[in-house]
């Protein structure tokens, strides 16, 4: 039986097909491995409405090698990124956490602790009113400073933003005041290295909370310890 020439053309372009889509396939799944999340450059904004240095602080007040101890005070948040039980730490005890190592590598005070009371009456709103609960509890608990924060509610899933005091707890001065805010690029974007393919993302799974609260820890323990 003879084969038209027209179906013989078609089916050898079939086959041809076919073999450059299993090479591409295969070609991904060799690239799969080497895909990764692009380096992000974090933008860090402080403005400080009292702007003392914390060390110069201590170094006034407290006698040379004193045992200054200072607490962080897990930050208020918005109820969409606050706790919702032991295991489910919102962003307010993350931060805290977060910003006790950075606190602690910035040589902020001899002792920095997190004071993790969670909440009290009142706690969010004192913020901006004289936090003096904060400074009865911590005081009451044998610390010098207090660390309390809140943070803003969001207004985009690439920006973070809080403010932060530090209260001497025997006088109640305020050491410092001020609010930071962190972005992160509008788009997070993933490399393939083979072919250099970029590929935007916007799965929230991807937005870099971690990223942010770490950068926002590092940005308020720099604000507080700079000269």
């Amino acid at each position: 039986m003879q084969t038209h020439p027209g179906f013989s053309r078609w089916s050898s372009l079939s086959v041809k097909f076919l073999s450059l889509l299993a090479l591409m396939s295969q070609s991904l799944v060799g690239c799969s491995s080497h895909v990764h999340r692009m380096p992000a450059e974090e933008l860090c904004k402080t403005r400080a409405y009292v702007g003392g240095n914390l060390e110069s602080f201590i170094s006034t007040r407290y006698s040379s090698g004193s045992p200054v101890r200072m607490a962080v005070v897990p930050f208020s948040a918005p109820e969409n990124i606050s706790s919702y039980g032991v295991e489910h730490p919102g962003s307010g005890n993350r931060l805290a956490w977060r910003l006790h190592g950075a606190l602690l590598s910035h040589g902020a005070a001899p002792i920095v602790e997190v004071f993790n009371r969670q909440d009290w009456p009142g706690k969010k709103e004192e913020f901006f009113t004289g936090n003096f609960g904060a400074i009865a509890l911590a005081r009451e608990a044998g610390y010098d400073l207090v660390m309390v924060g809140s943070i803003e509610e969001l207004r985009s899933l690439q920006t973070l933003a809080a403010y932060s005091k530090i209260i001497e707890t025997e006088s109640g001065i305020t050491v410092w005041y001020g609010r930071h805010q962190v972005s992160s690029p509008p788009q997070r974007l993933y490399r393939g290295e083979r072919f250099g393919w970029f590929l935007p993302t916007g799965i929230p799974s991807h937005i870099p909370a971690a990223e942010l609260e770490d950068t926002l820890a590092n940005c308020i323990a720099e604000a507080v310890t700079a000269q």
